[in-house]
């Protein structure tokens, strides 16, 4: 089998600062709006925000921020049991619901605070745009070459195993009570093989296996695809190929809070030649 067809792409990764509106209510209340919000403040060019809060009756203006969150104090937030949520009004006939919550530095509870129960998932919303942004484009492999396939002849597929780890990006908020912060991640699912013959795509779980001359002919992979017919049997004797992978979103927030967002799929297209070996007998 001849040697794996290799290509390398180069990507550049920056991250922007959003500024949101954080209106807080009685009893006071966090929440954090999604990008695009007005607020105060200046963005630098490192990819942090900066800038002093300001109050407008009963809102205070505040950041969420993608640098790192002040280090731990050792407490922790929980929410208070036995309180119901409630719900309060949000612009107009808009509703939300707030949950209260209670902060703990060892034995003894510091504060409570009333946050709104979408906080934490707008901010991962926000963060989660980030974290696309991040995600390495791909250094496609496959075996025999992209333009040395062969009909009947297994193609393997894969992506280096430096691509195949987790991409994590944590956006925070400062509320009286101090920073809340909500840490989105996208984590390598499945690597998707579009072999662009009519066929339905393939998948397998994994970075693929790397094929090498060592390993031989006759061995196989779960991320493999054979082809039933030549290229040349299309109008521009090639086959538009596309290998994705599939990226699950979930987030973490410091107060306890955890869910998903819609996954992430980051691919590029492959033009590949696939030829018909023909053997004479007498």
């Amino acid at each position: 089998m001849p040697s794996p067809f290799a290509r390398t792409t180069t990507f550049v990764l920056s991250i922007a600062a959003v500024l949101s509106v954080i209106p807080l209510h009685h009893p006071p209340t966090a929440m954090a709006a999604g990008s695009g919000s007005s607020g105060t403040g200046t963005s630098s060019g490192s990819g942090t925000s900066s800038g002093s809060g300001s109050t407008d009756g009963e809102n205070i203006e505040a950041q969420v921020r993608f640098d790192a969150p002040p280090a731990s104090d050792g407490c922790v937030w929980e929410t208070v049991s036995g309180i119901d949520p409630v719900t309060t009004e949000v612009g107009n006939a808009a509703t939300a619901q707030e949950t209260l919550f209670f902060k703990a530095c060892g034995n003894k509870i510091v504060g409570y605070q009333w946050i709104r129960t979408d906080a934490p998932t707008r901010v991962a919303q926000s963060a989660g745009s980030k974290v696309s942004k991040l995600v390495p484009t791909l250094l496609m492999r496959t075996a025999p070459p992209s333009h040395q396939m062969v009909v009947g002849i297994s193609t393997w597929f894969w992506v280096p195993q430096l691509v195949w780890k987790p991409i994590s990006v944590t956006a925070w908020i400062q509320t009286p009570g101090g920073p809340v912060s909500v840490t989105t991640t996208a984590t390598p699912n499945k690597l998707i093989y579009s072999p662009g013959d009519g066929h339905s795509a393939v998948s397998c779980a994994g970075p693929g296996r790397p094929w090498s001359s060592s390993i031989g002919d006759r061995a196989t992979t779960n991320c493999m695809y054979a082809y039933k017919s030549a290229s040349h049997t299309k109008p521009v004797h090639i086959y538009n190929t596309k290998m994705s992978i599939q990226w699950k979103v979930t987030w973490r927030s410091s107060l306890g809070i955890r869910g998903s967002l819609p996954s992430i799929t980051t691919g590029l297209p492959m033009k590949v030649h696939v030829l018909e070996l023909q053997a004479l007998t007498r």
